[in-house]
């Protein structure tokens, strides 16, 4: 029993090496990785202090010009991400073309389905 365990082992071992070149294979096609971290979107405030409104103080004007402010700096940051996911930002128009074109396509698609 121990002599088919360690040849069983011994098989395994000397396997090994085509076992993980054929695991890593599907990671030549990989273009990239990008890890991107937004905690600091929120200005800061933690889940407790968003639902409570609070910000950084102030009354509801320096709450609002604050947040146009911290919008207008962060928003190359949201575009960019927009862009990666393939969605262009700028408008609401813009924001919401992917959705149109493929429902344009489904409706155009179930046409073609029902005329045949």
């Amino acid at each position: 029993d121990e002599q088919t365990s360690l040849k069983f082992k011994l098989a395994l071992l000397q396997s090994l090496p085509a076992v993980i070149e054929k695991s890593v294979e599907p990671m030549k096609s990989i273009d990239g990785i990008k890890i991107i971290q937004v905690d600091g979107l929120n200005r800061g405030a933690t889940a407790g202090d968003a639902a409570a409104g609070g910000a950084n103080g102030g009354n509801l004007a320096e709450q609002a010009l604050s947040a146009a402010l911290s919008y207008r700096t962060q928003a190359p940051l949201i575009d960019s991400l927009l862009n990666e996911i393939g969605i262009a930002g700028g408008s609401l128009k813009a924001l919401t073309t992917p959705l149109v074109s493929s429902a344009t396509d489904e409706i155009n698609r179930e046409a073609t389905i029902k005329e045949q």
